[in-house]
């Protein structure tokens, strides 16, 4: 059974995923090394295959250029 916590992790990951294509990285490997992001934690977060650090989603968020609160603002 998936949890309310997977279940936002998923949708947080996708939501991510879609800014991130949005702004014209179709590559979470580029996006990651262009910002100096471990590609890694960018795949994880947006695979919703973690529960991540604040500090990191807070970190993607502003390479994408939008703020943590915009961010949930847009749901």
């Amino acid at each position: 059974m998936v949890t309310k916590l997977e279940k936002d992790l998923t949708n947080i990951g996708k939501r991510v995923k879609e800014l991130r294509v949005s702004k014209g990285y179709t590559s979470y490997r580029h996006f990651a090394d262009t910002f100096e992001i471990e590609p890694k934690s960018v795949w994880r977060l947006e695979e919703g295959q973690s529960d991540f650090k604040y500090s990191s989603l807070k970190r993607i968020l502003e390479a994408l250029d939008t703020t943590v609160d915009d961010f949930f603002k847009m749901a």
